[in-house]
């Protein structure tokens, strides 16, 4: 039977996306209803001309550009949101092969007549519908406090495909994961080999967007949060390039990770 990989992923995991996009909703809700209206934007907008370039940069805004609403939402929901939903992809890239194998559990998975390349697509394929179900809930706070808890004029379409666009992110953090629980046997060397590299990531962007001129800047491309950049998506819609980059990566980093699964001693 084919699919059962998938369904099992679901039913034993499901309450745990189910509260990672309830604790996400909740911080967006009432993020975007500590800016009651207009007058307390453009206080903030004052205080922000005081701050220096670089690190507004650094932050997501654009300085040459006059603060909008949604703006703000970005700034105060999304760039924090950027840091924190990673770690979601990586627990889903760990759960697809090496929390199992760590625990001895793997063996007997592969001892049933499915093919290993399953465990991997199917597992994936799952955490890819929690990574939705995650980023909904999100938007579902940011709506809920933008339409009852806030007089700000937002406009929703906009929030939407920024929270819709969290998604390629975090499966490209899940894709990157899983590949490097492939390539590594312990499990504690694959979440310190991930996390190291999505820090290193952040931090090329975000240093990088501040100093343009100088060689962070230039190696700013190879972060791939460069490619999640919610305040042009804010006034310039969805970058189908920056898509392809994120979602194309995943597909090639879980092909090669389906190629080493299949090559791999596990347990050895």
């Amino acid at each position: 039977m084919q699919g059962e990989l998938f369904t099992e992923t679901l039913r034993r995991s499901w309450r745990t996306a189910l509260y990672w996009g309830l604790a996400l909703g909740f911080i967006s809700l009432f993020t975007v209803a500590f800016v009651q209206d207009m007058d307390a934007l453009k206080q903030y907008q004052e205080l922000f001309k005081t701050m220096p370039a670089g690190l507004l940069a650094a932050l997501g805004m654009d300085i040459s550009r006059e603060m909008t609403p949604e703006s703000f939402i970005n700034l105060a929901v999304f760039a924090q949101l950027v840091m924190i939903m990673p770690i979601y992809g990586i627990v889903a890239g760990l759960s697809l092969t090496s929390n199992d194998e760590d625990e001895g559990i793997m063996d007997m998975v592969l001892t049933a007549p499915v093919a290993r390349w399953r465990v991997i697509v199917e597992r994936f394929a799952a955490f890819c519908v929690f990574i939705v179900l995650i980023a909904l809930l999100n938007h579902l706070g940011v709506w809920l406090g933008g339409t009852f808890l806030t007089s700000l004029p937002l406009d929703m379409n906009k929030l939407a495909v920024a929270s819709l666009s969290l998604i390629p992110l975090m499966i490209f953090t899940a894709a990157l994961t899983a590949l490097i629980a492939t390539l590594v046997k312990r499990r504690t060397v694959a979440i310190g080999l991930a996390v190291l590299i999505v820090i290193i990531s952040y931090f090329l962007d975000t240093l990088g967007a501040a100093a343009t001129d100088s060689i962070v800047g230039a190696l700013r491309p190879l972060s791939y949060f460069r490619y999640y950049d919610s305040a042009n998506i804010m006034f310039e819609g969805v970058q189908p390039l920056n898509l392809l980059i994120l979602l194309g990566g995943a597909a090639l980093m879980i092909a090669a990770a389906v190629y080493r699964w299949e090559r791999r001693d596990v347990g050895l």
